[in-house]
């Protein structure tokens, strides 16, 4: 997968180039942009706005349904089997706190975010759209490179390489909450859909773009719609709020991100996070990247 050799570049050349660091601001700097450049591709996507006028309340809900789930879900599964003894997600008050720069950080996400999507939505027409989606691609590869390139001077990585199976139990207790949260939707609301495809819906775990496609042509083009939009929401809440979860400990936001953890927000993990989530949110991100695949499949075929 091209974000794991990325990331395994940028800890290769940051082990190699010891003596030279990451310049200061340069990953909040590439966030804000990469949330703006995120905000013009959706803005000037027309389609995505037609279903997020059907089907915006409902998806904004199990969006957030579903994240609090995971991250509930985590946090018991942490609790229960003592993960705050490993000494990974004891920096909830502390060093946690100060990375999120209180508030600033999220207004600048947000502020980023709806002023790529004014100009995605009065500006940019279709072919400039594609030239973003593009552009934000390759924003991303660079981030995922410039936490690579400091992941390599992290002690955790490597002091403490037999905690990694210990994170394993992460991605479950995130899938676990997401379908646990879609249980508790289903009992409060009176839904056009069944439990199960609103299981799949949940199973999505963020990947938007799977998701949506694949539950399109195995469902239906309502369930679709709703997984995409869902999943995409899911996406977008991370990226404004992960830096207030992360003080409450690193693990936070990774659980919320889902299957994203390894790839489109795994910058944004890195940064609230000091680098020390970076390695569970690709191992969480990349179980869970597999398991969507085979899960929704076997959701919908009951």
């Amino acid at each position: 997968m091209p974000y794991l050799v990325i990331l395994g570049l940028g800890l290769l050349l940051g082990r190699w180039m010891s003596n030279v660091g990451v310049p200061p601001g340069a990953l909040s700097g590439g966030l804000v942009f990469l949330v703006f450049v995120m905000g013009v591709t959706f803005g000037g996507d027309a389609s995505l706005w037609e279903q997020l006028q059907l089907i915006g309340w409902l998806s904004l809900l199990t969006a957030m349904t579903v994240t609090a789930g995971s991250v509930l879900a985590a946090l018991v599964l942490f609790s229960v089997f003592s993960f705050a003894r490993t000494g990974w997600c004891s920096r909830s008050s502390g060093a946690a706190s100060e990375a999120s720069g209180q508030f600033r950080f999220p207004a600048l996400i947000m502020m980023a975010l709806l002023g790529g999507l004014a100009l995605g939505v009065f500006f940019v027409d279709p072919v400039r759209v594609e030239l973003f989606r593009r552009l934000g691609d390759v924003v991303l590869y660079g981030l995922i490179f410039l936490v690579g390139f400091d992941l390599s001077r992290s002690s955790f990585l490597f002091k403490r390489p037999s905690q990694f199976f210990r994170f394993l139990w992460l991605p479950m207790g995130s899938l676990l909450g997401s379908l646990l949260g879609i249980v508790v939707l289903f009992l409060f609301l009176d839904l056009d859909y069944s439990i199960m495809e609103m299981a799949a819906v949940g199973a999505g775990m963020g990947w938007y773009s799977f998701s949506g496609v694949f539950l399109t042509q195995a469902v239906s083009p309502a369930v679709g719609a709703l997984a995409f939009t869902t999943n995409f929401l899911r996406e977008i809440l991370i990226f404004l709020f992960a830096a207030l979860m992360a003080r409450y400990g690193d693990w936070v936001p990774v659980a919320g991100a889902g299957a994203t953890a390894m790839d489109s927000t795994l910058p944004l993990l890195a940064k609230v996070s000091e680098g020390e989530a970076v390695l569970p949110a690709m191992i969480s991100g990349g179980v869970l990247t597999a398991l969507v695949p085979l899960l929704l499949p076997l959701l919908v075929g009951f």
